[in-house]
């Protein structure tokens, strides 16, 4: 939508420059086309009135006036003009906005059904590279709706980007070794001992939550007393792997 409009814009583009006295070749002057912040401006609205008026050191609203005048005089009357726009107005300080016919909006319609799962797609990410990280859910505590919330966001912006043109990467950085990872270890090593009726304590700075007495009592269907009986440090590097595992 925003690039048919774009395109009858710049039909008049030319003749705007020859009236304001500009000597600039149309294909440098760029502009944008959104959607009014006001809804009742119109459907689409373009800045060239302040691109053109901070280039030639006017007042936007004044250069955005021409700009409309131009297009009514000399585009307004061809087939695409008709079947795209049914109003053109002037905004303070200088925005130009459309309202849409009918018939463009259904022929909308129909272009998205036709193209289905291909509408909105283009090329102009051109390949650029991006790295998108996300969720990276700390393993020293559980999941949470959150993390769900974040993979679902992080996978769907992956999906947008790549359908635009980009080539993004995802990444899910596990977090899985280091003090943290240590400390979780020796916390879940504190409630294994607690099912053997051992007294034993977490260490300081290390996780109370109830959560690991839980996953104590996996490994302790998984692995009995064994752990009560081998070496140290190789007992806490199990406790680490099963406690982030």
């Amino acid at each position: 939508m925003k690039e048919n409009l774009k395109k009858i814009v710049d039909q008049a583009l030319p003749d705007i420059l020859n009236r304001l006295g500009v000597e600039l070749r149309a294909q440098d002057i760029s502009y944008t086309v959104e959607r009014p912040t006001v809804r009742a401006f119109g459907d689409v609205s373009i800045n060239l009135g302040f691109h053109l008026g901070r280039r030639l050191g006017k007042n936007p609203y004044e250069v955005a006036g021409i700009c409309k005048q131009v297009m009514e005089q000399k585009i307004k009357g061809t087939q695409a003009w008709r079947e795209c726009v049914e109003a053109i107005t002037v905004e303070r300080p200088g925005f130009i906005n459309f309202k849409l016919t009918p018939f463009f909006i259904v022929q909308q319609l129909h272009d998205v059904r036709k193209k289905d799962d291909l509408f909105g797609r283009s090329s102009h990410g051109r390949a650029t590279k991006v790295l998108l990280e996300f969720v990276s859910a700390n393993p020293t505590g559980p999941l949470t709706i959150a993390h769900g919330r974040q993979a679902a966001i992080g996978d769907a912006l992956a999906r947008i980007l790549r359908a635009v043109g980009f080539k993004p990467y995802k990444e899910f950085y596990l977090n899985d070794s280091g003090r943290q990872t240590r400390l979780l270890g020796e916390s879940l090593h504190a409630r294994y001992d607690e099912l053997f009726g051992l007294k034993s304590s977490i260490p300081k700075d290390g996780y109370h939550g109830t959560y690991l007495i839980e996953i104590a009592g996996l490994l302790k269907e998984k692995k009995g007393d064994s752990l009560l009986k081998g070496e140290e440090s190789d007992v806490l590097k199990e406790m680490n792997e099963f406690a982030v595992g």
